[in-house]
């Protein structure tokens, strides 16, 4: 299971991780046990960079983030999606 808990909005050129906007935007994630792999393979690579740079992970650390923990921005992440979906032949809007 995937728990979104907080989000990373830029506000005034800053980026800030916050609680979600809604109750709503809480959301828990059903992963099928080879997908759940990915993730936790994900966080091993991250501890790994991090433990190298002497600046290891903690629980408030982030899941998409440059090698020395701080945020990448979220249109980044928005985009590298985008462009995903494209090669995969799929419209942003058909993703629930």
């Amino acid at each position: 299971m995937l728990r979104v808990v907080r989000a990373l909005h830029k506000r005034r050129g800053v980026c800030e991780s916050r609680e979600p906007k809604s109750p709503s935007s809480w959301q828990q994630i059903a992963l099928s046990p080879s997908l759940a792999i990915v993730p936790r393979q994900h966080k091993a690579e991250q501890e790994a960079q991090r433990l190298l740079l002497g600046n290891p992970l903690t629980d408030n650390d982030i899941v998409f983030s440059r090698s020395d923990g701080s945020p990448l921005h979220p249109g980044t992440i928005r985009q590298a999606f985008a462009r995903i979906l494209s090669r995969a032949g799929l419209s942003p809007h058909s993703v629930p």
